[in-house]
């Protein structure tokens, strides 16, 4: 079973032409850290000067993210923490 998570990325690609922009809200992905995870890294494709912010329930808001952010600073992607819990 595909997950409906990525069949929202495959049609907002598809809808902007295989180019990736900043949304103009934030993206709120409720309980699902292996979507943030995947979604984090995705976010380091998008062109211009905007920003992507993800955030969740209470419960992802704790859950471990460092090592993902740290790989992802380390290769000079510009990532950060709006709130530390």
């Amino acid at each position: 079973m595909i997950d409906s998570f990525i069949i929202v990325i495959i049609i907002i690609i598809i809808q902007i032409k295989g180019k990736f922009t900043d949304p103009k809200s934030e993206l709120y992905l409720g309980n699902a850290g292996t979507a943030a995870r995947f979604l984090a890294s995705v976010c380091t494709l998008v062109q211009g000067d905007g920003f992507t912010t993800i955030t969740g329930n209470k419960r992802m808001k704790v859950r471990p993210i460092g090592p993902l952010v740290d790989a992802l600073r380390g290769n000079g992607f510009v990532l950060f923490f709006l709130k530390l819990f």
